[in-house]
């Protein structure tokens, strides 16, 4: 049943987390690989110029190839909202959420199976 599919998917992208931790407890977390550095105009354009401009949006609908069209016009706003999120520690919730879309690839032995 589609119910099946749905679950076996779910299962498939987003296994259950081990029962046991396999890091030992007393292990110390690796050093950050480089210092935090804010972000700056120049940063923001080059993260933009660098997306795919096809890839499906997320929630709000807004596309990349929109993002990289518009960027010498959103820049600055883009900028103050990077740095507040930084500065005030926070981030926007619906930024958390994303879709995942599973497409039917031709010559799969078997759709049931979610890796075949």
């Amino acid at each position: 049943t589609n119910e099946d599919r749905a679950q076996q998917l779910a299962n498939s992208f987003f296994p259950q987390p081990p029962a046991h931790s396999l890091v030992d407890p007393d292990t110390a977390p690796p050093l950050p690989i480089s210092k935090f550095r804010p972000a700056t105009r120049t940063r923001i354009k080059r993260a933009l110029a660098s997306l795919d401009p096809h890839k499906a949006p997320g929630p709000d609908g807004i596309k990349n190839i929109v993002l990289m069209k518009c960027t010498d016009i959103i820049i600055d706003r883009l900028y103050y909202l990077f740095r507040a999120v930084f500065d005030l520690d926070t981030y926007y919730p619906p930024w958390r959420e994303w879709h995942t879309v599973v497409l039917r690839k031709p010559g799969r032995a078997d759709y049931g199976l979610t890796k075949s």
